[in-house]
């Protein structure tokens, strides 16, 4: 059960109900009878075990408030004209003309931003909404989880206290903290499983979480991956790392598809609704929970990836206590089908990150309201306009005035138990042994745990990645996580397999910075601390050896000892030299010749004879050649 310190509104006698392995909420009382009971908060623990269905099958008129799109239409599919699907393209008079048909219990599924359609259409109607439907909000949590960026998700919670009929259900509700809660006396229902429903989870805490991912996919060869990734930028970086665009599908919302699609992505690569799989498969937040995922459309063993990356997308933090049990809980297993969810979490850590107990996140709130009490009160005394505009921009952009409700000064409950959430979660990815502590807590998984570092952290990439990140910067990232990788190497710290990995990884991420390296070669790099700098001199200067000597050995065949060269004919000569050498950007004269030999001097050239003109023509005459080039 998942609480906040918060939470002190809802009656704690808990009312279990035993569910059998493979059996269905229809199929125990009281739901087989009389559908989900009234003014409770039903904690289901294990994801698919039939609530939404038992609503939906129950005999009654019904409106279920589904936290998103996809599982709206999945219901709609899967139930035809018995429900009526509320989204984007559905109509105010479509929905009447659902509720005047000869359909005898109305179903109504929809959204908390969409409910508005469904009271504009009652008055049209001969139904009373609030007597004759029973209100569902299905996937609960939802509210708090999402508020913060998402704040109309609440919008139909007025409403819910006033339905006769109403009820909370989720695998994982989070207990709220509104008092009207317990004055309509809300009691907590729990499905007690009578067997181990626990799945075996692999926890993976590292520093690089694109190595890791990719170590894992190498180590363990599969037909299909499913991966939960709350970043699209994340998900952008591990398809470029890995290579594996074209055997992709992202799965997300629409705001994300468009901007995958300006930077690339296929039409048919991008999807804001679940369709054919390939062989990695992208989730976002928009598919944690609810969503159903049918054995006919993945047909395998299900390898679920969920992955955190905290040091440059604090969003794709996960609640392992909420989140990932939702994730491996969207993958439906037929009855009397063997299916194995393999599971794993790879993950980095924070320790950067500040959050607040729970203690400290409402003394928090309380010196806010305080101080936004005052201000408002100055505004309500102001006795000019230009004073009270001042005084009213000022409560608007206060931060705190999320934590109210509208325009007054009443406590918003869900926004006060998203904070609490929200710091919970931070405080997890801290540290390790947060991390390892909460899932060693609830009872859905028996998970092992390992640990990884890698030369190249996430801290390092995400400066790679910066646009305006000088070369300079990047030379120096470089060589700092190669001389580390090194010496880990030199100190038997990794194994040779594990070196020769990172090398290849940076070769792909800093392919200007290592190409003087592959050049000069690794271990001889190793010896100039990997100063890209100074292993581009260093290239050079044995490029020039390697010339003089090629030069060297033209210049003794083709001059001899003794003989008077004009500078025209030593610069005919050189040019062939250079040439066969393929060394460029260089004319060659008598100067040059002199590196390579000792000529007579420009007072003492020798007089070789007359131009047609009477001019003299005089050179240098090659009195020896030099052992060594100057």
């Amino acid at each position: 059960m998942t609480t906040n310190k918060n939470t002190n509104n809802v009656n704690r006698n808990v009312i279990k109900h035993k569910l059998s392995k493979n059996k269905y909420l229809t199929q125990i009382e009281p739901f087989k009878t009389s559908g989900i009971p009234t003014d409770i908060i039903l904690f289901k623990n294990i994801p698919g075990c039939g609530a939404t269905r038992c609503e939906i099958e129950i005999s009654r008129h019904s409106i279920i408030l589904e936290p998103n799109v996809p599982v709206i239409r999945g219901k709609a599919i899967q139930f035809g004209k018995l429900v009526c699907g509320i989204y984007e393209d559905v109509t105010i008079e479509d929905i009447i003309a659902y509720l005047q048909s000869e359909v005898k219990y109305k179903k109504l599924i929809v959204t908390p931003e969409s409910f508005y359609k469904i009271k504009e259409a009652m008055l049209e109607s001969a139904f009373d909404l609030y007597t004759d439907f029973f209100l569902l909000f299905d996937e609960c949590e939802k509210i708090i989880q999402d508020i913060n960026f998402r704040p109309d998700i609440s919008l139909p919670m007025d409403d819910f206290f006033q339905f006769k009929n109403k009820a909370f259900v989720s695998a994982t509700p989070i207990l709220p903290s509104d008092p009207r809660f317990e004055v309509n006396n809300f009691k907590i229902h729990s499905v007690a499983p009578t067997y181990n429903y626990a799945e075996n989870l692999e926890l993976i805490i590292t520093n690089n979480v694109i190595t890791s991912l990719k170590n894992f996919i190498d180590g363990n060869p599969r037909d299909k991956y499913f991966i939960f990734l709350n970043s699209t930028d994340t998900i952008n970086a591990v398809i470029q790392s890995i290579n594996i665009k074209s055997e992709s599908m992202i799965f997300c919302a629409d705001n994300s598809r468009k901007k995958l699609l300006l930077n690339d992505y296929l039409k048919s690569n991008v999807k804001t609704e679940l369709s054919e799989f390939k062989k990695y498969n992208f989730f976002t937040s928009r598919f944690y929970s609810a969503v159903d995922i049918e054995y006919e459309t993945y047909k395998c063993s299900p390898t679920i990836i969920i992955i955190s990356e905290v040091i440059g997308a604090t969003y794709s933090m996960v609640d392992p206590l909420t989140h990932v049990i939702q994730m491996q809980g969207r993958f439906r297993v037929p009855q009397r089908k063997s299916v194995k969810k393999e599971i794993v979490h790879i993950t980095n850590i924070n320790s950067e990150l500040t959050w607040m107990t729970p203690e400290e996140s409402l003394d928090y709130l309380k010196e806010c309201h305080t101080v936004y009490k005052v201000i408002n009160r100055y505004c309500e005394s102001a006795t000019t306009n230009a004073a009270k505009d001042v005084l009213r921009q000022m409560l608007q952009k206060i931060d705190y005035a999320k934590y109210l409700k509208g325009n007054t000064e009443e406590r918003n409950f869900d926004m006060v138990d998203n904070l609490l959430l929200e710091e919970r979660v931070k405080s997890y990815y801290q540290l390790a042994i947060n991390l390892i502590s909460v899932y060693g807590k609830t009872p859905h998984f028996n998970f092992k745990y390992t640990s990884e570092n890698y030369s190249f952290t996430d801290a390092k990439r995400l400066r790679a990645s910066q646009k305006n990140l000088r070369l300079k910067s990047m030379n120096v990232l470089l060589s700092e996580t190669l001389q580390e990788l090194h010496t880990r190497m030199n100190r038997n710290e990794i194994t040779e397999f594990q070196y020769q990995m990172e090398i290849a990884n940076l070769q792909s991420l800093f392919i200007k910075q290592m190409a003087p390296i592959n050049r000069f070669g690794i271990d001889r790099s190793a010896e100039l601390n990997f100063d890209i700098r100074l292993i581009e001199k260093k290239i050079i200067q044995e490029k020039k050896e390697v010339d003089h000597f090629g030069m060297m050995t033209f210049i003794h065949s083709n001059f001899t000892v003794g003989i008077a060269y004009t500078n025209d004919d030593v610069k005919a000569i050189l040019k062939r030299g250079f040439k066969a050498n393929k060394i460029f950007g260089i004319i060659g004269g008598i100067q040059y010749l002199r590196k390579y030999a000792k000529l007579s001097e420009s007072n003492n050239r020798i007089l070789m004879g007359k131009t047609s003109d009477g001019k003299e023509i005089r050179g240098y005459r090659l009195i020896r050649f030099r052992d060594n080039p100057q």
